[in-house]
């Protein structure tokens, strides 16, 4: 009799499960997910994450995409104001106009600032398609605008101190087969102290570490909220051979979310909560060339989410990609301002399209 039972309820599960590849509000979609993971129907909760990825913001999909777009986001600016620092040498063009130096022989004997502060604007499109167990096409949108301020001190001359702090808005959706859209909602902040430290003439070392929180809405009444950590450290090169500057850089970001059991027009849905972690390795090499204030420069990198591990779901888009990024930095002589923006691309990371387009701005005093 129990068998037949399990077999039942097992025959009625499946069945929900191909009924909710359809159109279906995320308040259904987890209300069914934390039934069966309640249940011990793991199989059919998998299927459900992957029919409807939208409305999981602690899954494999979502929230990798989402850290990033924080983490990834804020640790690389942290990266870049401490090397624009520690890897600018004496005398080069870069240091003489970031600190408001008139010539190379005055550079020698000025006095470099030992603040900086620093502003940095990110807009971070996703798209991603794929294929479910139940053989529906899911696919869908993540826009993530993450914009970050920060302020460093120059300890010594072989060592930078700073803290950022980030705030993201993202609006997404997703749509399962002819499905309607599902769209969704993320706000968050986070906080991150830095360091960096200068190894011999061409090489320096840099490490931040920073923790926040957002909030997640989705159609159907759907919130919930999100604790996150990150730490991430970074190894840079740069050389000047005249007018050109050669730059290389070779990082890891840990990233963690972890998300409480979500509520669906203010009534708690058990079974719903998740965590998920995202291991990245980055491997880049970028040229520059000063033209009188201007830098060019055109990179090509490589990244690569060594470790992913999400409690709801498999990460069904691609692990690998390499990237493409041209951007152009100004230097201004006579206030101290440096900034630039750059339009990085991932190649082919599979069943999925990545863009940014960023803006920066530092001033030294």
């Amino acid at each position: 009799m129990k068998y037949i039972s399990r077999k039942l309820v097992a025959g009625v599960a499946l069945s929900a499960v191909f009924g909710l590849a359809n159109a279906t509000q995320c308040d259904d979609v987890l209300d069914s997910y934390g039934y069966y993971t309640q249940f011990g129907y793991s199989q059919y909760a998998d299927e459900i994450v992957q029919n409807h990825s939208e409305c999981f913001p602690g899954g494999g999909a979502t929230s990798n995409t989402q850290i990033a777009a924080t983490a990834g986001i804020l640790s690389g600016a942290n990266s870049k104001a401490v090397t624009g620092r520690l890897l600018s040498p004496e005398g080069s063009p870069t240091a003489i106009a970031s600190n408001g130096l008139p010539t190379r022989g005055m550079a020698a004997g000025g006095t470099p600032a030992r603040w900086n502060a620093w502003a940095n604007v990110d807009q971070t499109e996703s798209n991603f398609s794929y294929t479910t167990p139940t053989l529906a096409k899911q696919r869908g949108e993540n826009d993530i605008l993450t914009s970050v301020i920060g302020v460093d001190y120059s300890i010594s001359p072989t060592m930078v101190v700073g803290v950022s702090a980030a705030f993201d808005n993202g609006d997404g959706w997703g749509r399962n087969g002819a499905g309607a859209r599902n769209k969704t909602d993320t706000d968050g902040y986070t906080i991150a102290p830095y360091i960096g430290l200068q190894l011999g003439k061409n090489w320096a070392l840099d490490a931040s570490a920073g923790f926040g929180e957002a909030d997640f809405s989705a159609t159907g009444g759907v919130k919930a909220d999100i604790d996150r950590w990150f730490a991430a450290a970074n190894l840079s090169y740069a050389r000047w051979v005249g007018n050109w500057q050669y730059t290389g850089k070779i990082g890891y970001l840990h990233g963690n979310e972890e998300t409480g059991n979500a509520k669906a027009n203010g009534v708690r849905l058990a079974g719903t909560s998740s965590e998920n972690t995202l291991g990245r390795l980055r491997v880049s090499a970028q040229a520059s060339y000063w033209m009188n204030g201007f830098m060019p420069y055109a990179g090509l990198g490589y990244t690569s989410n060594v470790h992913r591990d999400s409690s709801v779901g498999s990460d069904p888009l691609g692990r690998d990609t390499f990237l493409l990024t041209l951007g152009i930095n100004f230097f201004s002589l006579a206030n101290k301002i440096t900034g630039g923006i750059y339009y990085e691309e991932e190649l082919d990371r599979s069943h999925s399209d990545n863009s940014v387009i960023s803006a920066n701005i530092n001033f030294r005093f």
